[in-house]
C-alpha cells in the first residue's frame, strides 16, 4: 500500500510535465519550406494578439465515505496512519503504514487527530501489518479523545510495558492479552468495565489501580496475572468468573490478601481460585460467591474468612461448591475493615489456627500461620472452629504449634484423640492432656528440652515414633495401663528418666524406644510380645534388666549392627522368664560389665554376635539349645561355659579371641567348624562322652589349636566343670 501510494505521486508528476511540453511545443510551430537565402522575407503582417491559454479547474478531493479506509500522515512523526472513517470528522486507526524512519519504540502516543479527523476508536490489532506485531514498542499512550478500543486491540505486544487511558474508553475483550512483560496499567477513573480476559495472561503485572467508577470485572479479566495486591474501589459490584484465578503459578502466586469491598454483590465461580491469600474480607452485602470462588485446591490452607455481617446474614448468602481450603476455612463475624487491616499488618494480636477436615463433621488442628501471631507463653487450643460451611469440633491436633521456642505451657482441649505439632517447643515445660487422648502422634513433643514430666491418661493406646525423643529433662513418666504400642524412638535421649514403670498389657516396644537413656533398672512385662532393634542400646546407667513373658526381639541389619541392650556398659543382671526361646544377634553386645545371666528355660538360639564382647563369665546352656551360631561369643570375658546336651555343632569362630578356659562338651557333639576356638586360653575339656566318641567327632584342625591341646576329661558332667557355687545355685533355679 506504502508503495503504490508513492508510485502514483511520481506518475502524476512525470505526466504533467508531459502534457506542459506538449502545449509548448504546438504554440511554438514554424512557417513553409523556403530557403532563407531565397530573399527577404516582407515585412509580417501584422495577426491578432492570441489570447492566453485558460487555466484548468483543479479537481475536488472526493469526500470518503463512512468505512472507508484511507491513509493519513502523522506531522509528529511522519508516519502513516491507516484510519475508517466513521463520520464527517470523526475515525477509527486502524492500523500502521510507516512511511516515516522506521517502526516505533519506546514511547508511543498514539495521534489523537490525523488531519481533520480525530480519532475516537481503536481497531482491532492495530499494530498488526503484516508480520509487524509492535514488537518494540514499551509503552502505550491512549488519547483522551478515544472512546472505544476493540477486542484485542493491543494483544500480544511483547516489549509492552506501559499503558496509560487518559480517557473513559470502553475496552474491549482481550484488549491488552498476553503482554507477558506488561508491568503497570493507568486507567482513566471514568472506566466502568474491566472486560473478559483484558489482561489474562500479562504474567508481569504486579499492581494496578483500579477506576474509581468501576463496575463490573469480566470473566478471566486478570487471569494469571502477577498481581498481588488490588485495592476494590466501593463502585465495583460484580467480580466475573476466573477473574484473578491462578491457573500456572510457574511465573506467579496470585494475591496474597484479598479485602472486597462494600457494595460487592457477587463473585463468580473460580474468581480467586488458585491464589495463595490466607485472609480473606467479605462485605455483608455480598449475595452470591460462585464455585470454588475462592479455592485453590489445598486442604491445609490456612484460610480465614473475615466476615462484616453477622452468622445469620452469612447463611443467607448463596454459596457455590468449592475447594476443601474454602469449605473448611474459619470465619470470623461481625468483623471490621479495620480489624482485618490489623489483623494482616500483624498489629493486632491474633492467632490465625490452620484446620484440615478430620472425618465427617470434625476438624483437625493443623497449626497456625506464620505470617499471623506466632503463640507463646500459656496457650490453650480450640476445641472447634467456625467455618464457612458451619461449626466443627476439633478431635485431632495434627499440627500445633512446633519450633515456638516461646510457650511454655499448651492445653488440649476434651474431644482430640490424637495429637502432635509440639516439636522443638524448647520452653514448653507443662502439658494439660485431655481424657479423650487416644495417641500421641510421631514426634509429638520431641526436642521440648525443658518438658519436667508427663502423665498420659489412662485410654491412650499408642505412643508413636520419636514422641519424646531428646526431651533432655525428662524425669518422670506416668504410663497407661491401656498402653499397648511404644514407638521407634519414643523416648531416646532422654538422659533424665532414671525410672520407669511399663504396664502390664504393653505388647510392642519399637526400635530404639529408649536408647541413649539413663535409667538404672528396666522390667519387661509378661504382655510384651516384641521389642525392637536397639531398644535399649546405649543405656550408660542400665544396671539391672528383667524380661517376663515370651517376646520376640528385632535384628538390627544395618551394616554396623547393634542388639537390643547392647553397649549398655554398666549393665550387671541380666533375668530372662518366660518363654523366650531365641536370643537375637547382637543383643549383649559389649555389655562388658555383666556378670549375672539367667537364661530362659526354653532357649533354643543363640544368634550371631549375641555375647560378643560381653562380661559374664560363666554360662550354663539350658539343654533345651540346640544352636549357637557363629562367633556367638566372639572376644567375650566369659571363662567357663557348659554346652547343652542337645548340641551337635560348634560353629565358626564361636569362641574366636575369648577369654574361655573350659568347657562342658556334650557326648552329643559331632562337628567344631573351622576357628570355633581360635585364639583361646583352652585348659581343661569335660566331655560327657567316652575317648572312642571323641575320636569320632570331626574337628576342623584349622583355627582348634587351643581345642586340641588342651586336656581332656572323659565321661564328665557339667558340674565337673567346677562352676562357682553362686553360679550354682542359680542354676538349679534355672539360670
Amino acid at each position: 500500500m506504502r508503495s503504490k501510494n508513492r508510485i502514483s505521486r511520481k506518475m502524476m508528476a512525470v505526466l504533467a510535465a508531459v502534457l506542459i511540453a506538449a502545449m509548448l511545443l504546438t504554440g511554438c510551430g514554424g512557417g513553409g519550406g523556403g530557403s532563407a537565402a531565397s530573399s527577404v522575407a516582407p515585412a509580417p503582417t501584422p495577426g491578432p494578439t492570441p489570447n492566453p491559454d485558460p487555466v484548468p479547474e483543479p479537481t475536488p478531493t472526493p469526500t470518503p465515505e463512512p468505512g472507508e479506509m484511507i491513509a493519513m500522515p502523522d506531522e509528529k512523526t511522519g508516519w502513516i496512519w491507516y484510519i475508517r472513517v466513521t463520520g464527517s470528522n470523526t475515525a477509527t486507526l486502524v492500523c500502521t503504514g510507516y512511511e516515516g524512519t522506521g517502526e516505533p519504540s519506546g514511547s508511543l502516543m498514539l495521534p489523537e487527530k490525523l488531519g481533520k479527523y480525530t480519532i475516537t476508536e481503536i481497531g482491532s490489532n492495530v499494530f498488526r501489518l503484516g508480520a509487524y506485531n509492535g514488537s518494540a514498542v514499551e509503552e502505550i499512550i491512549i488519547p483522551a479523545s478515544v472512546t472505544k478500543i476493540a477486542d484485542e486491540a493491543f494483544c500480544y505486544i511483547p516489549e509492552l510495558k506501559k499503558v496509560t487511558l487518559k480517557g473513559p474508553a470502553k475496552l474491549g475483550k482481550k484488549s491488552f492479552w498476553y503482554c507477558y512483560n506488561l508491568e503497570e496499567v493507568n486507567l482513566n477513573d471514568n472506566i466502568t468495565e474491566i472486560p473478559d480476559e483484558a489482561f489474562e495472561l500479562c504474567y508481569a503485572l504486579t499492581k494496578i489501580h483500579l477506576p474509581a467508577n468501576l463496575k463490573t470485572i469480566g470473566e478471566a479479566a486478570f487471569k494469571n496475572t502477577g498481581l498481588q495486591e488490588v485495592v476494590f474501589p466501593e463502585s465495583v459490584r460484580s467480580i466475573g468468573k476466573d477473574a484473578f484465578r491462578i491457573v500456572n503459578n510457574q511465573f506467579t502466586f496470585g494475591l496474597t490478601y484479598i479485602k472486597l469491598n462494600q457494595g460487592l454483590e457477587e463473585v463468580g465461580d473460580g474468581a480467586f481460585s488458585g491464589v495463595t491469600a490466607n485472609q480473606i474480607y467479605l462485605p455483608h452485602s455480598v449475595k452470591h460467591i460462585g464455585e470454588k470462588a475462592f479455592g485453590n485446591g489445598d486442604a491445609y490452607a490456612s484460610r480465614v474468612v473475615y466476615y462484616e455481617g453477622s452468622a445469620s446474614e452469612w447463611r443467607k448468602v448463596s454459596i457455590g461448591n468449592g475447594y476443601d481450603d474454602w469449605n473448611n476455612a474459619r470465619i470470623v463475624y461481625s468483623a471490621t475493615p479495620e480489624r482485618y487491616d490489623a489483623v494482616r499488618n500483624g498489629t493486632k494480636d491474633e492467632v490465625i489456627w490452620r484446620f484440615q477436615p478430620n472425618g465427617v463433621g470434625t476438624m483437625a488442628l493443623a497449626g497456625f500461620d506464620w505470617n499471623s501471631l506466632v503463640p507463646s507463653g500459656s496457650i490453650v487450643l480450640p476445641d472447634a472452629v467456625e467455618t464457612v460451611s458451619g461449626r466443627f469440633p476439633v478431635t485431632g491436633i495434627d499440627g500445633a504449634v512446633s519450633y515456638c521456642t516461646g510457650v511454655t505451657s499448651v492445653k488440649i482441649p476434651e474431644g482430640v484423640q490424637y495429637a502432635t505439632g509440639f516439636e522443638k517447643c524448647t520452653a514448653l515445660s507443662s502439658i494439660s492432656l485431655p481424657k479423650s487422648l487416644k495417641k500421641l502422634k510421631s514426634s509429638a513433643f520431641s526436642g521440648c528440652t525443658s518438658l519436667t514430666n508427663i502423665s498420659l491418661p489412662e485410654g491412650v493406646t499408642t505412643i508413636e515414633n520419636g514422641v519424646f525423643n531428646g526431651c533432655t529433662a525428662l524425669s518422670n513418666v506416668s504410663l497407661p495401663s491401656t498402653l499397648k504400642t511404644i514407638g521407634a524412638d519414643a523416648f531416646s535421649g532422654c538422659r533424665a528418666l532414671r525410672t520407669i514403670r511399663l504396664p502390664e498389657g504393653l505388647q510392642t516396644i519399637e526400635d530404639s524406644a529408649f536408647s541413649g537413656n539413663w535409667f538404672t533398672t528396666i522390667t519387661i512385662p509378661s504382655s510384651v510380645t516384641e521389642i525392637g532393634a536397639r531398644a535399649f542400646y546405649d543405656s550408660p546407667y542400665l544396671e539391672t534388666v528383667i524380661l517376663n513373658g515370651s517376646c520376640k526381639f528385632g535384628t538390627d541389619n544395618n551394616i554396623f549392627p547393634q542388639g537390643v541392650f547392647s553397649n549398655c556398659s554398666k549393665l550387671r543382671e541380666v533375668q530372662m522368664n518366660g518363654d523366650i526361646e531365641e536370643i537375637p544377634a547382637h543383643m549383649f553386645e559389649s555389655c562388658s560389665t555383666l556378670n549375672k545371666l539367667k537364661l530362659p528355660p526354653r532357649l533354643k538360639t543363640i544368634r550371631t554376635d549375641a555375647f560378643r564382647n560381653c562380661g559374664v563369665e560363666e554360662i550354663k546352656l539350658p539343654d533345651t539349645v540346640t544352636t549357637i551360631e557363629e562367633k556367638a561369643f566372639e572376644f567375650s570375658y566369659v571363662k567357663k561355659i557348659a554346652l547343652s546336651k542337645g548340641m551337635k555343632t560348634i560353629p565358626h569362630r564361636a569362641f574366636y579371641n575369648s577369654a574361655l578356659r573350659a568347657v562342658y562338651i556334650p557326648a552329643s557333639m559331632q562337628t567344631v567348624d573351622v576357628g570355633a576356638f581360635e585364639n583361646c586360653f583352652l585348659t581343661d575339656i569335660y566331655y560327657g562322652g567316652s575317648e572312642t566318641d571323641w575320636a569320632a567327632m570331626r574337628i576342623e584342625a584349622t583355627g582348634n589349636d587351643a581345642l586340641t591341646s588342651a586336656r581332656i576329661h572323659y565321661n564328665a558332667t557339667v558340674s565337673d566343670l567346677g562352676l562357682t557355687e553362686e553360679f550354682n545355685l542359680l542354676s538349679m533355679l534355672g539360670f
